[in-house]
């Protein structure tokens, strides 16, 4: 049986919401109702994000 985002989470030791957005640009699809298989778990481990994504910073008008 697969594994829960929160357990994942646990055995990584990585904040859930981290492995959720791992899991969204991933693209993995939840097996049986949100439980993730072994594959599945190495992939969210080794996700890397890739070094062309354009990253933009918006300044608050706050701090101007």
């Amino acid at each position: 049986m697969g594994k829960r985002v929160k357990e994942i989470s646990e055995i990584l030791g990585i904040h859930k919401d981290t492995i959720s957005y791992r899991i969204k640009e991933l693209g993995i699809i939840a097996t049986d109702r949100w439980y993730y298989n072994e594959y599945q778990i190495e992939l969210i481990k080794n996700f890397e994000r890739s070094p062309r994504t354009k990253y933009i910073i918006v300044e608050s008008k706050l701090n101007k």
